[in-house]
């Protein structure tokens, strides 16, 4: 009869589909991190999901390792969107600056400029 009840006991956790929803967007932010909104919208979504899913493994044990991912690729991710819809929004306002004034010396300063950065 104890050997029943510890089969019983051992029924495996439910899965926790809030923290694998959350590690997919994750990814998928953190691999198209350089379209900008999309990304950066996509990793919002990912972080988000992961902790609530976070706090859902804390109560059924399930999809903790997932929850986690999404939060480091979420992270990560949004980080280099970030980065990288700062810097083509500097270089858009530094083109149209420069070909506003019509100097076109200056237009080329500020494209080497850019080029300075990579």
């Amino acid at each position: 009869m104890d050997e029943m009840n510890n089969q019983n006991a051992q029924v495996p956790a439910g899965k926790n589909g809030v923290a694998v929803a959350g590690m997919v967007l994750g990814i998928v932010g953190l691999v198209f991190c350089f379209t900008g909104w999309f990304a950066i919208i996509c990793t919002i979504l990912g972080l988000v999901l992961s902790i609530v899913g976070m706090k859902k493994a804390k109560e059924t044990g399930a999809g903790k390792g997932m929850a986690i991912a999404g939060i480091v690729c979420s992270v990560i991710g949004l980080v280099i969107s970030a980065i990288i819809l700062i810097i083509a929004l500097m270089a858009v306002k530094a083109i149209t600056d420069a070909v506003n004034t019509t100097d076109y010396n200056q237009l080329y300063n500020y494209l080497n400029n850019l080029n300075s950065l990579y």
